[in-house]
């Protein structure tokens, strides 16, 4: 498979999980405020990028959406974050980090 239908493929794949996120949240009650939010933020030079602004009960939310065909892109973006989160608590507070998958 060459690049652009594997970009293809990717972009299908992204708007279908995005439809299906939606689908079920939307379900739950949270309605879509905005798509592809954009807000300043001090040293990113282009800013803070969120997929979604969604509420729900006068509650606003930052929704990131993360889909993928095959595990190991998936465990990456999973985990990516958790660990990063995790860190950051062991040399603020000292605490020893667990991760349970």
């Amino acid at each position: 498979m060459d690049q652009k239908s594997q970009l293809k493929r990717s972009h299908e794949t992204l708007s279908r999980g995005m439809d299906r996120i939606l689908q079920l949240l939307q379900k739950r009650g949270f309605r879509v405020r905005e798509q592809e939010v954009r807000l300043p933020a001090e040293g990113l030079s282009q800013g803070l990028r969120l997929d979604l602004l969604m509420s729900r009960k006068e509650r606003s939310f930052a929704v990131e959406v993360k889909v993928a065909r095959e595990l190991a892109d998936w465990v990456f973006h999973w985990m990516a974050r958790p660990i990063l989160a995790l860190q950051a608590a062991h040399r603020l507070k000292g605490w020893e980090p667990v991760l349970a998958i």
